[in-house]
């Protein structure tokens, strides 16, 4: 445990006899005793040090006690210092006004008693000790308010600046002195001011004790600088309110780096509704040139099938076949573009009648492989039926298509848990590497080629947007030959909105 720290006390008397007498009767105070034989010598001991208490000899040659009491109340650094007069004259023969005018606190009269004289400048010395701790206490304070990350400021309930660290004036722009000058409200945004007042009611009314608020300052530069504001309120004795702590935080740069955020969405909102709507008019009108084309190489095929060569009839094929896939391709992408653009509104669907339209139009494709559907309990979602009975049908058509040697066993399951709902559609299919998880989800993607697996490699891309567009997400964890698992998500309690 640290030591307490000593006080000085300084005893001053031109009679060495004397100063030995107070010296041994104040050494059981355990404090730090400092003698001095003259004024002078007494006022050279001010210069360097600070005392508790000075206990004066009234009568001394060159300059008495009252001449150097006039002279240590003339100094700054003593003029407070309490001062005890110690005296061998009779009361009659001093001047008790002169000296208490010179800011005595007390008069003490040979023959001193030691008892009273210690009880007496024991009192001095636990008031300064006090006073040195709250001291050292506002020196902390300060310190802390000075060198605070955070700008603090306390305000009048007139809303004028009283006291602002440096902090608040970098913050805000401004020196501390013309803060003080200023009135909140002069610095304050037009667009904010309301707010701010509004702020200052409630916290007065009691109604919070604290209020935080984005808002913004006029620097002195003329630009604004955004803060996040904290009010809080100090109030008296009696309740009675005094003044605002104001605590400010810049998030100007957060502020900036949402504003660029929300031009970025907004740019790729307008850059994704511009490709949906080109992959639309694109897929839409390239139909009509396709099917001339289709149509006429069909023809070229049924009237000149065996009465070309070898060569000319797989030209002949190669082109039928290639059309087919371009129509398919081109169908695909139309409904991949439509997804989305409907009107219909959200309402409840049973996954389970869902799941049960996407098996029979799957039921061919079923009954060829000899596939195994089983699924537990499912919820009622809200939702848009077609395109949930979609991904359905492209995730079971998935699990079919790419089956292992063994018949497909394909497993439908959902759970509720902090996303919501959380679906499973696992098989025991050919599986695929985890590297190309996020791969398989992009727009005519494919992991294998069409001879080994039909198709356009657009199914599982509409899939994503379908979720998607549900508020939900969905991902795949596969091992080669270990078949996969497609999981997604349906939020629990999704508010009806456009499709």
């Amino acid at each position: 445990m640290e030591p307490e720290k000593k006080t000085n006390i300084l005893l001053v008397d031109d009679n060495p006899a004397k100063l030995l007498a107070l010296e041994s009767a104040l050494l059981t105070l355990h404090q730090n005793l400092v003698t001095a034989t003259s004024g002078k010598e007494a006022l050279r001991a001010l210069l360097t040090q600070d005392f508790a208490v000075i206990l004066l000899d009234v009568r001394m040659p060159v300059m008495d006690g009252f001449e150097t009491a006039a002279l240590i109340r003339q100094r700054q650094r003593s003029a407070h210092t309490p001062i005890i007069f110690v005296t061998a004259l009779d009361r009659t023969e001093t001047d008790p006004v002169r000296g208490y005018s010179l800011g005595a606190v007390d008069y003490i009269y040979a023959p001193i008693m030691p008892e009273i004289l210690r009880a007496k400048v024991a009192v001095f010395v636990e008031l300064h000790k006090q006073a040195e701790a709250l001291r050292e206490s506002d020196q902390r304070l300060q310190a802390t308010f000075d060198q605070a990350a955070v700008g603090i400021a306390h305000t009048g309930l007139d809303g004028r600046w009283l006291l602002v660290n440096q902090r608040y004036c970098d913050i805000v722009g401004h020196t501390r002195e013309r803060l003080l000058q200023r009135l909140c409200r002069n610095l304050t945004h037009p667009d904010d001011l309301e707010m701010s007042l509004e702020n200052m009611r409630r916290v007065v009314a009691g109604e919070t004790e604290t209020c935080s608020t984005e808002m913004r300052y006029l620097r002195a530069a003329g630009s604004y600088v955004w803060v996040r504001q904290t009010l809080s309120l100090v109030r008296g004795v009696t309740g009675d309110p005094k003044y605002f702590i104001s605590v400010l935080e810049d998030i100007t740069s957060r502020k900036q780096a949402e504003e660029e955020l929300g031009q970025s969405i907004k740019e790729l909102a307008r850059s994704n509704a511009e490709l949906e709507q080109f992959a639309y008019v694109v897929s839409h009108d390239l139909q009509e040139p396709l099917r001339m084309v289709s149509s006429y190489v069909q023809l070229l095929a049924q009237r000149y099938q065996n009465r070309l060569d070898s060569d000319a009839n797989d030209f002949i094929s190669y082109a039928v076949d290639g059309s087919a896939r371009m129509k398919k391709m081109i169908t695909d992408l139309l409904a991949y573009s439509r997804v989305g653009r409907q009107g219909e509104e959200f309402a409840p669907i049973a996954c389970e009648a869902v799941l049960n339209e996407a098996r029979a139009n799957l039921e061919a494709a079923i009954t060829e492989s000899s596939a195994e559907i089983s699924h537990g309990p499912l919820p009622t979602v809200l939702g848009n039926a077609p395109l949930l009975v979609h991904l359905f049908q492209n995730l079971i058509g998935n699990a079919i298509k790419f089956r292992s040697k063994a018949p497909p066993r394909i497993q439908v399951s959902a759970k509720l848990d902090e996303q919501g709902w959380l679906f499973s559609v696992s098989d025991n299919g050919i599986g695929l590497n985890q590297q190309d998880a996020d791969r398989v989800f992009m727009v005519f993607q494919r992991l294998h080629g069409r001879e080994e697996y039909p198709g356009t490699g657009i199914g599982l891309a509409i899939s994503k947007k379908i979720v998607e567009h549900h508020g939900g997400r969905i991902w795949v964890e596969s091992e080669p030959g270990k078949g996969a698992t497609f999981h997604f998500t349906i939020p629990a309690g999704v508010a009806d909105r456009k499709v």
